[in-house]
């Protein structure tokens, strides 16, 4: 397994932490062996002196080396990184799963987001920028007329995902729009969302616009709720008809 020098150089400082004495090259080897980290000696030791001149770490005599405060705070600094890095591959797992409960739990995600980005939309957007909205049910209208009439030209699920992050964009949060653009970032997620609940949302769109054109922050909510409510109860159905399906075939 290859591990990052970052990952080496906190495993180095957290062990000269734990370590009650000063420790040398030699016990810390013996020590990172223990956590499978298998490095020569003189690897350890041309690291304890990069350690060593950015300030982390200081000699104690001839005892070995020990923690300085800056080493603190770079030990805390890697502990806060990684586990960061844990929960961003955790997301990036959940996203990519397309069983009906992580659907489910993706959608559920999604409408608390997509709630507080609609109060957001309606306390502070001007109406001249909510014509970005309407352009886009002008848009599917033209695409579902389109379809009916056998001359597809894009499907309505891309329009659904652009109708959706607009929302989410012009409410102005950086932090909600980055969230719900990691959630809708899985292809395979979005294709099992459009071959679930088809082609039909602009009504359900049409009326979340009206309500926040219309300053109505109860009306856009429950609109919204109904919207991804549908989508709930269609997963929900497929996912029993397929259970059925793979029952009795």
């Amino acid at each position: 397994m290859t591990v990052s020098i970052g990952m080496v150089h906190y495993q180095i400082l957290d062990t000269i932490k734990e370590s009650e004495n000063p420790i040398g090259a030699i016990r810390l080897k013996k020590v990172l062996d223990k956590k499978q980290l298998n490095l020569s000696e003189a690897k350890i030791g041309r690291i304890l002196i990069n350690l060593e001149e950015e300030g982390l770490i200081k000699k104690d005599g001839s005892n070995g080396r020990i923690l300085t405060e800056l080493g603190y705070g770079k030990i805390i600094e890697y502990e806060y990184f990684y586990k960061s890095k844990k929960y961003a591959d955790k997301i990036m797992n959940l996203i990519n799963c397309t069983n009906k409960d992580d659907m489910i739990f993706h959608l559920d995600a999604r409408e608390a987001i997509e709630l507080k980005a609609i109060e957001l939309v309606i306390n502070t957007v001007p109406d001249n920028d909510l014509e970005e909205l309407r352009a886009i049910l002008v848009e599917q209208m033209q695409v579902l007329y389109n379809y009916k009439e056998k001359k597809p030209t894009k499907s309505q699920g891309s329009l659904d995902y652009k109708f959706h992050s607009t929302i989410i964009k012009l409410s102005g949060n950086p932090y909600l729009e980055a969230i719900y653009q990691l959630l809708r970032c899985s292809e395979e997620m979005q294709l099992m969302y459009e071959f679930i609940a088809g082609q039909g949302c602009i009504e359900e769109h049409s009326k979340i616009f009206e309500g926040i054109s219309e300053r109505n922050l109860e009306e856009a909510c429950s609109a919204l709720k109904k919207h991804i409510g549908d989508v709930k109860n269609e997963c929900i159905t497929y996912w029993e008809n397929k259970r059925i399906l793979e029952k009795y075939l």
